[in-house]
């Protein structure tokens, strides 16, 4: 059976922007979806435009769907994170896509 994913963020003044994000214990690879900016969350800013497209782009493995839903994703999911630290499992991400696209069909 397959693991399911799980992500976290937490504050970390040694880390990129002053924050760690990981997929599964392992860093998760920034890309950068608008401008080079660190990741960030809990905003609307780019720098969580960056958080929900890397984390769409790591889940999905699909750069189109990633681009597709990451600006809802960052305003549903992303933008509503605690600022200290925050957990996401695939799950949720699962979830997340079923319950959009059953909004917009």
């Amino acid at each position: 059976m397959k693991k399911m994913k799980v992500y976290k963020g937490v504050l970390d003044p040694e880390g990129p922007g002053g924050v760690r994000v990981t997929v599964d214990g392992k860093p998760l690879k920034p890309i950068q979806y608008f401008l080079k900016v660190d990741f960030r969350w809990g905003d609307g800013a780019y720098g969580s435009g960056n958080l929900a497209y890397s984390i769409l782009m790591d889940y999905l493995d699909n750069a189109e769907r990633a681009r597709f839903w990451q600006n809802d994703f960052k305003w549903d999911i992303i933008s509503n994170l605690p600022r200290d630290k925050w957990v996401i499992r695939e799950r949720e991400i699962k979830q997340w896509i079923k319950d959009w696209l059953g909004e917009h069909d």
